[in-house]
């Protein structure tokens, strides 16, 4: 009946079109069901398009913003209020801001687009995922695409290890900066490594949600964790250490009360792992490869990785356009690296989100940014297993702060959409536990 009154209220419509939009009236919640399930599948599934890589659930996503945008004009859902809104318009402010201010206004003007296009995917899984059902179909959704990425790397390792390598295995992607041997560096179906590793050291979090609630059985659970473990380690990524941050962070909110010498352990660990894998990050493999491990401790002298000869451009540019940066989506030109295989790259970006956003969108960006991510956190409240929502609140939290706050710390992952998909799953999961406590 409510549906019925509510469409009359719109004469213009005819009563065909309201009649399909009552029977679809959930459409936009099963298409975001499907955009984040096919997240991770960006090859080949993809072309280059305005500088920007677009692919299949690009898509998807925009058929799930034009579904709820018609529920919203037929009266069936009104937008969510809240302040969340105001560090995403912050943030948006700053990168508007920055194109306009921009050494290249034309170029940024295309990335802007990029940036208002990734910041809308937030409000609009903030917007769609109101209620239990719909969350639980979102954090399964992440699931499958975690399994889905872990199949096709370790189908890769079973290809190469049979034999089937360079171009004859299209899911081998080359070893990075690292030194080339016989083993296997593989992303899934992501375009690069440390997006891989980021998408599923979330995946392994959720999954350890799902698990915790009862909603996932014990044999699938084991088999997902043998399996994304597997394949993460594959991508011999940085993001490795924000995987095993984000576990022990995990366990310490698990055992904080009542196991709390395990949960120091755990904690201790944790940022201990982080810690040391971030310090390796800023040595150069080229030189460990040539001279080896013992001859450089020897010696007491390091040599830079291309991600430390990245940060120092980076700062450069940042001490010359402080205030609104350089321009929003310009590229960083970082020195010319000699990698591990002989061959000599030119990095196009900070490989680090802080510094990145600070280069671009100056301390205006960052200022944004870093309120985005607070507002998240200080929302989430205490860390907490003790419920069923506390359980999800919390592990979105921590994989909000160890996949976007921790590995921005070694990679530029300020555009990766599926890092936006989490911080409007957060905070609509806390609007949820919000209405439950009511």
């Amino acid at each position: 009946m409510f549906l019925s009154q509510r469409t009359l209220a719109f004469p213009s419509l005819s009563a065909t079109s309201a009649k399909i939009f009552k029977s679809q009236v959930r459409v936009d919640e099963w298409l975001l069901v499907l955009f984040v399930t096919l997240l991770p599948c960006m090859w080949p599934l993809g072309t280059w398009l305005l500088g920007s890589y677009v692919y299949v659930a690009d898509a998807v996503f925009i058929a799930a913003c034009t579904a709820w945008l018609a529920r919203i004009l037929l009266g069936q859902v009104s937008v969510r209020a809240g302040w969340f809104y105001l560090p995403i318009t912050v943030y948006l402010a700053a990168a508007v801001a920055s194109t306009f201010a921009s050494i290249d206004p034309h170029a940024s003007l295309r990335k802007l687009l990029l940036e208002l296009y990734l910041l809308t995917i937030c409000a609009v899984t903030h917007n769609v995922v109101r209620t239990p059902r719909v969350l639980r179909k979102v954090l399964t959704a992440w699931a499958v695409g975690a399994a889905i990425t872990a199949t096709a790397s370790i189908a890769g390792v079973v290809l190469f290890y049979a034999g089937v390598r360079d171009r004859m295995n299209p899911l081998i992607r080359g070893f990075g900066s690292l030194p080339p041997g016989n083993y296997a560096r593989f992303s899934g179906l992501f375009l690069n490594f440390n997006m891989a590793c980021n998408y599923l050291s979330i995946g392994l979090l959720i999954i350890l949600t799902i698990r915790r609630i009862r909603w996932l059985g014990r044999t699938f659970f084991w088999l997902l964790v043998v399996m994304i473990t597997i394949s993460a380690t594959l991508t011999v990524s940085p993001g490795l250490g924000g995987l095993v941050l984000g576990c022990c962070l995990w366990l310490w909110a698990d055992w904080r009360k009542e196991k709390p010498f395990r949960a120091k352990l755990a904690l201790f660990g944790g940022c201990a792992g982080a810690l040391a894998m971030c310090i390796a990050t800023m040595i150069s493999p080229t030189q460990l490869a040539q001279e080896g491990i013992a001859t450089v401790i020897a010696r007491h002298h390091l040599k830079p990785s291309s991600r430390l000869l990245c940060w120092e451009a980076a700062v450069s540019t940042v001490r010359q356009h402080p205030l609104l940066g350089e321009g929003t989506g310009l590229p960083i030109e970082c020195p010319p690296y000699l990698r591990a295989d002989g061959e000599v790259e030119y990095l196009l970006d900070a490989h680090n989100s802080y510094l990145n956003i600070a280069a671009l969108k100056g301390a205006f960006g960052l200022a944004g940014f870093l309120t985005i991510a607070g507002w998240l956190l200080i929302q989430a409240g205490r860390w907490s297993l003790a419920s069923t929502y506390d359980v999800i609140v919390t592990t979105l939290a921590i994989a909000f702060a160890q996949g976007f706050l921790y590995q921005g710390l070694s990679g530029s992952l300020e555009h990766t959409r599926h890092l936006w998909v989490l911080a409007g799953l957060l905070m609509a999961a806390i609007e949820i536990r919000r209405g439950e406590l009511a």
